[in-house]
């Protein structure tokens, strides 16, 4: 018995049990060690003969270390045992999510073959210790509404490290600034932090400083937290502030980090954790307190909280680079697969593709066979994870309006290996395609005309003023 194999073969198990059709509700429970606890509720209009002990020693039989006792039950048992019992069924039967979406719905009995459970019956209960926002596909929003009238909040986002990703933000940042933008951009890379050096800023505190003062105290403002980004020079500094992920990189950030909880609190961690709550009341004062025209987050690359919570629960507009490699690839398969859950489905995915340090064409990629290689790889991501089987009219792989449709961010000579955005050749900050990607952002941003309505106070703040 591994750990893909328990929940199939508890279902078997349960199902093939006499008298198991006789529940109202049965609740499988997996802890954080992966072992399964089964809460059950008799139907009340029948008479209830279920064995329980000969069942839970099938389950013991069948799933060895994994099946953990006892079996709960709110008719049987202690009066302990019976509270238990009836805890879970409520604490579940207010969550939306009733069955986890990763866990199976089907188990294999030897010569039938396929069998798909009695889904009137079950429900399932996950508890995880960390990479919650990954897996759950419970509804979140970010910290206020699109709406034509608040900045954007523009995640920048990569499976894989050095793809770019920081640079490409600063990039954005430098061409908004030249449409008349103001820009906060926020290094929420807190493993990895590198927006202060990137960008030449020094701040007393950083994004790790207003997490744990927000913990403590409730302390809510970006004061002394934010600084010009000095490498764009003197006339693009003043409309860009940059709010590193510390201060310095020193023992001390180390102690800092130690203390950074990403799993939720309250009853069945189903409320936010206290960290997310922190970034969304930093997203809210940056946009109160600083009044940009747009926010850029530089997220944590891989499957960390961090990247899940910027992806998930904070951004308006997601920014997924990949290079075309199969790891890349791989990792952004799971990264649409996460957000097309959550975000209900691909009408709601407001994400660009990036094509990252693609060759520059014509001279190092004549056929441009890379680039096309790329977007018909991306096209086949969409339509096994994406995009619904019972679509007729979807998108071709060229239609360049579709979300599948990528954008390209190409290699120049030794962008990869800059040391801050002053290095950056002037003739990137112009590139046609860096404005291609640009354009896509605001495309799916409300724009003055759309929503006649002000987000109220509820939305995370009062209305910034027309810039």
């Amino acid at each position: 018995m591994t750990f893909d194999d328990v929940i199939p073969a508890t279902l078997r198990v349960c199902e093939a049990h006499p008298g198991f059709d006789q529940l109202a509700r049965a609740c499988l429970v997996r802890d954080l060690q992966g072992q399964v606890r089964l809460v059950l509720e008799p139907r009340p209009d029948v008479a209830f003969t279920l064995d329980l002990p000969a069942l839970a020693v099938a389950l013991a039989a069948e799933l060895g270390g994994y099946f953990a006792r006892p079996l709960l039950c709110t008719q049987t048992g202690s009066a302990e045992e019976r509270r238990l019992a009836g805890a879970v069924l409520a604490q579940i039967a207010g969550r939306p999510e009733r069955w986890p979406a990763s866990w199976p719905h089907e188990y294999v009995i030897p010569i039938a073959g396929t069998h798909r459970t009695k889904s009137g019956i079950w429900l399932g209960l996950a508890r995880y210790l960390s990479k919650e926002v990954w897996l759950t596909s419970r509804d979140t929003a970010p910290p206020w509404p699109k709406h034509a009238r608040t900045p954007p909040i523009v995640a920048f986002y990569s499976f894989k490290g050095g793809v770019g990703r920081s640079t490409l933000a600063g990039c954005v940042a430098r061409r908004l600034v030249d449409e008349g933008q103001r820009v906060v951009l926020i290094d929420l890379d807190l493993e990895a932090p590198g927006a202060g050096t990137l960008f030449k800023v020094q701040t007393e505190r950083g994004v790790i400083d207003f997490i744990l003062d927000h913990l403590a105290t409730g302390n809510a403002t970006v004061d002394r937290c934010h600084a010009a980004a000095e490498a764009l020079g003197t006339l693009y500094a003043p409309s860009v502030d940059v709010v590193p992920a510390a201060a310095s990189l020193d023992w001390r950030f180390l102690e800092k980090l130690a203390r950074l909880d990403y799993a939720g609190w309250g009853p069945g961690a189903d409320e936010e954790s206290p960290v997310a709550k922190a970034i969304r009341d930093l997203l809210i004062a940056v946009k109160d307190e600083l009044k940009p025209d747009t926010i850029l987050i530089d997220s944590r690359s891989g499957l960390h909280d961090l990247g899940g919570l910027s992806l998930h629960a904070l951004a308006h507009v997601d920014v997924l680079l990949a290079r075309n490699s199969p790891q890349d690839l791989a990792g952004l398969r799971l990264a649409l697969q996460a957000l097309a859950r959550r975000k209900g489905g691909p009408e709601n995915l407001d994400c660009v593709i990036v094509h990252s340090l693609a060759p520059l064409p014509p001279d190092q990629d004549p056929g441009k066979s890379e680039r096309a290689g790329f977007r018909e790889a991306v096209y086949d991501l969409f339509r096994e994870v994406v995009y619904r089987e019972e679509d007729q009219d979807l998108p071709g792989v060229d239609v360049d309006t579709a979300s599948h449709y990528p954008r390209v961010f190409p290699r120049f000579g030794d962008l990869d290996r800059l040391h801050t955005m002053a290095d950056v050749p002037e003739n990137v900050f112009e590139d046609a395609e860096l404005g291609e990607i640009v354009a896509r952002i605001r495309d799916l941003y409300p724009s003055d005309e759309e929503g006649d309505e002000e987000p109220g106070a509820e939305a995370g703040g009062a209305p910034r003023p027309n810039a």
